[in-house]
């Protein structure tokens, strides 16, 4: 199990790399084209809000089974990596006013 997760937090890795290219490397980020703009907002949100806390999640439960630890874990305990997005179904906008910057 943890070489998956190793997996995916190298996944992880490759995803905020690529979102920093996305920006160029100025702050605050320069984009060239509204597209870039809208899938680094995207792939922002999915990383902090739901890969971020997946991955550290299992981590210190995995390091506490290691450590022997008794793990139970109940419905509603994880964090969900189902993509609960702040954006509008549908609609010429990608973020609602709550999220813009």
């Amino acid at each position: 199990m943890r070489r998956k997760l190793v997996a995916l937090d190298q996944a992880f890795r490759q995803c905020a790399g690529f979102l920093g290219e996305l920006g160029g490397d100025v702050l605050p980020p320069v984009f060239k084209s509204e597209q870039d703009a809208h899938e680094h907002a995207f792939l922002g949100y999915f990383l902090t809000e739901r890969a971020g806390p997946f991955i550290k999640f299992w981590g210190d439960a995995i390091d506490a089974v290691d450590a022997g630890a008794s793990l139970v874990i109940e419905p509603g305990e994880h964090p969900d990596m189902a993509v609960k997005l702040p954006f509008r179904q549908a609609g010429t906008d990608l973020l609602d006013s709550n999220h813009r910057k």
